[in-house]
């Protein structure tokens, strides 16, 4: 077996540096809240004007984020019905609270080419279905196709979910990923472009959408800022007269991030535009190097990914292989959620012939911002190596 001793390249770069760690303990040292309070805001206020969005509401997970957009649609009135589409191809906590929240859910079919969704079955599905939601994935960063996307939501009035948890970062059409739909979920957990360890983010410009966020993050407390928006949130949760408690709205949750994750989240932002570029420039090595392999097509002006995403038919042998050269690698982590059980045992089989593909032979490989050239070519050779790409 050709190894190869050399350091350990991890899936992903560290989230928190000796830096962070002391920074970190001076001000615990000085004192002060933990929980959510300043640092909080700030954090939100600083991310949020990063991005180019009005608002940002932190929470404890990317999962909780699409949570809190999927239930703050539903509890505010927001919806003309319970109908949306999914990729086949997304993390189970994409399509998880949808699920829970009673959604009635169409699945759609990846494009070969980007591993996006596919545009020509998701005009159909949107002709076919009339549905209120469509709740979008990044494939690896990757970003869709924002401008044909647009125009079928704006089309057939469908209220666009960013789920953008693996794109912080990327820019399509002159604008950063999750800035596109009424609202979009981001994921600041261990491994991604902006780590607080754990947590995650809701981006709107929508006020009273930020408004119900806020309050179903916040134990659905009566945070609605602003007379004439408190009644309007009131009437379209029917809460009116005396019996309106003073301190509670809603059914809500206890989804709050802490300040520790705050303020090491706010050290981070002054990085994520090298860190793009980094991660864009290993993106790029890797499709040249692997000649032969497939590449996902990126639309994107930059294209800030988790991990370089291609297909082998022999991917076990390729994951064992690597971890013997001291590389990490895994499987794609977007699944067909058609072949999981949790949707097979309530649906039965479907035909997603491309998504099936991917779950099938796809492959990911550490792209990080902490990998340097040299690394990224030693990464191309081992694959080329040993994988029998599709």
């Amino acid at each position: 077996m050709y190894v190869i001793r050399s350091k350990e390249i991890q899936f992903s770069d560290s989230a928190v540096t000796g830096g962070d760690r002391a920074a970190l303990a001076e001000w615990i040292a000085a004192g002060g809240s933990l929980t959510r309070g300043v640092e909080t805001a700030q954090f939100e206020r600083e991310i949020a004007d990063w991005l180019g969005v009005r608002h940002a509401v932190m929470v404890n997970s990317g999962a909780s984020a699409n949570l809190v957009l999927a239930y703050a649609l539903k509890q505010g009135g927001f919806l003309r019905n319970l109908r949306a589409i999914v990729p086949a191809l997304c993390r189970p906590t994409t399509i998880a609270p949808l699920i829970q929240l009673g959604f009635q859910i169409s699945l759609c079919d990846c494009d070969p080419q980007t591993l996006n969704i596919d545009l020509d079955q998701l005009e159909t599905l949107l002709q076919d279905q009339s549905p209120a939601v469509l709740m979008l994935p990044h494939v690896l960063g990757v970003p869709c196709d924002m401008a044909a996307i647009q125009t079928l939501c704006e089309q057939y009035q469908v209220i666009l979910l960013e789920d953008a948890r693996e794109a912080l970062g990327s820019v399509v059409c002159g604008r950063k990923v999750g800035t596109f739909g009424t609202a979009a979920s981001f994921s600041l957990r261990d491994g991604y472009q902006l780590s607080t360890v754990e947590g995650g983010l809701v981006v709107t410009d929508d006020t009273d959408l930020h408004q119900m966020a806020l309050s179903l993050r916040d134990y659905g407390m009566r945070v609605i800022q602003g007379t004439d928006r408190r009644a309007r949130l009131c009437d379209r949760l029917g809460h009116t007269g005396p019996q309106v408690h003073p301190g509670f709205l809603n059914a809500g949750f206890g989804l709050n991030g802490s300040e520790i994750n705050a303020f090491l989240g706010r050290r981070k932002i002054h990085q994520l535009d090298a860190s793009t570029a980094r991660r864009d420039r290993n993106r790029s090595i890797l499709s040249q190097a692997l000649d032969g392999f497939f590449t996902q097509f990126s639309p994107g002006d930059a294209t800030s990914c988790t991990g370089f995403g291609t297909l082998v038919r022999n991917r076990d042998e390729v994951v064992e292989f690597l971890r013997q050269n001291r590389v990490a690698s895994r499987a794609m982590i977007a699944p067909n959620i058609a072949r999981l059980p949790f949707w097979y045992a309530q649906h039965g089989a479907q035909p997603m012939p491309e998504a099936d593909q991917i779950h099938e032979t796809g492959l990911c490989l550490p792209v990080h911002a902490g990998l340097d050239e040299m690394q990224m070519v030693r990464i191309a050779d081992l694959v080329a190596k040993i994988a029998d790409p599709v």
